[in-house]
């Protein structure tokens, strides 16, 4: 049995391509021997130019760096095995004239700084190349989205494994609503602290409650959308409470890079809610361009910048455009409503309860908390008179007819303002409710608090979230 027909019968898979040794030897030395030497000489350049790598990394998009992990990649492996590549072919010296003829016309335009000359040298490649530009731009697309989620991860990896008192839990990641929410919320209150990125609202949650940072800060209600569930549901369930409230104008901007023009684009790309609140202003400015879902705003920014794509446009804040080199604002103010906004909430650690300033379930949690040699923390006892807002959240034993009217008749015969009330399922059975209620008031009014001790009495379940 032959070596060839030993493969087909072991190896059916395996395709066998038949070939003179003068063909061979003249095609590896273009798919091999051609190829890493370009990457040899390119990482020497790099060497030479002293440019130290972590330092060029931090300027490189995705598509660049990836071509310096090429490289980086070969000059990992032996030596000798890509230097028999280089020298052994005795072809090797013919492409190397190529390339070498190849540098030096180049060198010629760059060094007459000849613009012209330079298109007609980019596009005789292009022609050569063909449809293969197309196919490779589409797959070469595809490694880099998958090579920025392999970054997205190693960088919450980065981050503190243990977030410390002197971190305020975020919704990741950097440059969206929460970001900037975040930004406003350390600035109004002056708190010097660093920014921990979570990967979900649950999170949030969790490390304050475990006092594993000392505040966080979680979208509340959107004005077009509607309530954050996640966030009710952390409210009632953990054992947290809100400090303060802080309204965030929702304006979305299409960004692109700076070469490109309205004509130019093709593909618009952005978190399926931003998608959806500029839709009216997509439909007429780009009927024809193809609507992209991303994880986040902020990872729709960062395929712009990682494939280096003109046809491509954003829809994001424009912080983030401003954080970003090479990109512009093609459009300002795109959302459909103009008034849109979104609430966020700040959370601390504790619960609050009616006519007392923090619960005793954990007495050393309540000393901690009162510590005045902390100043990031506040206590219930200096909750301030005019609190603008209470928001509480209960439920019933059973679904009964005239439960919530009694809460209510409470509050009327109060003449306690409502300003909100909505429900969530507990969970538990079909049809029992969590009821989210906010007012008007102050929790140290005793009128509110002989009007909160009432409710109580009514409810199976009952929880102040926040007097702010």
């Amino acid at each position: 049995m032959s070596i060839a027909e030993a493969i087909k019968e072991y190896c059916p898979n395996v395709k066998i391509e038949k070939m003179s040794p003068e063909q061979h030897d003249k095609t590896m030395n273009i798919a091999q021997g051609l190829i890493h030497f370009a990457e040899i000489t390119f990482a020497d350049s790099i060497r030479r130019c002293k440019m130290p790598i972590k330092q060029l990394l931090r300027f490189t998009g995705k598509a660049s760096e990836l071509k310096i992990q090429l490289a980086a990649r070969i000059i990992d492996q032996d030596p000798g095995l890509y230097g028999n590549i280089q020298i052994q072919n005795p072809y090797a010296l013919n492409s190397l004239k190529e390339y070498q003829r190849s540098i030096e016309e180049l060198l010629k335009i760059v060094k007459k700084r000849d613009l012209k000359n330079f298109e007609k040298y980019f596009e005789k490649n292009r022609k050569f190349l063909g449809q293969y530009t197309k196919e490779a731009y589409h797959d070469s697309s595809y490694l880099i989205d998958k090579f920025q989620e392999l970054r997205e991860i190693k960088k919450h990896k980065a981050q503190p494994a243990k977030p410390s008192q002197n971190h305020l839990a975020v919704l990741g990641p950097k440059n969206t609503f929460s970001d900037i929410a975040a930004g406003q919320y350390l600035q109004k209150n002056n708190l010097k602290l660093e920014k921990y990125f979570a990967k979900d609202i649950e999170e949030i949650f969790e490390l304050v409650e475990q006092g594993s940072v000392n505040h966080g800060i979680v979208p509340i209600e959107n004005k077009l959308n509607g309530s954050v569930r996640e966030s009710l549901d952390g409210l009632f369930t953990k054992k947290v409470h809100i400090t303060g409230e802080l309204n965030i104008a929702i304006h979305h901007c299409l960004i692109t890079l700076a070469v490109s023009k309205n004509k130019d684009i093709k593909t618009i790309v952005s978190h399926s809610q931003a998608l959806s609140q500029c839709r009216k202003y997509l439909r007429k400015n780009f009927p024809n361009a193809n609507l992209e879902e991303a994880p986040s705003t902020a990872a729709a920014l960062e395929k712009l910048v990682n494939t280096n794509n003109k046809t491509l446009a954003v829809i994001a804040p424009a912080q983030a455009a401003l954080d970003k080199n090479n990109l512009k604002i093609l459009a300002e103010s795109i959302e459909d409503e103009n008034d849109n906004s979104t609430t966020f909430v700040a959370i601390n650690r504790g619960e609050m309860s009616v006519g007392t300033s923090r619960s005793s379930e954990n007495p050393q949690d309540s000393q901690n908390f009162q510590n005045s040699q902390n100043p990031q923390c506040k206590s219930f006892t200096n909750l301030p008179r005019k609190s603008a807002k209470t928001s509480i959240a209960f439920h019933f034993s059973a679904d009964a007819p005239g439960s919530l009217f009694t809460v209510f008749k409470d509050f009327a015969d109060a003449k306690i303002n409502m300003t909100k009330i909505e429900s969530r399922p507990t969970k538990k059975s079909l049809g029992d409710y969590i009821f989210y209620l906010d007012f008007d008031g102050n929790l140290k009014d005793p009128n509110i608090q002989k009007t909160l001790k009432s409710v109580e009495e009514k409810v199976a379940g009952f929880k102040v979230l926040g007097s702010y």
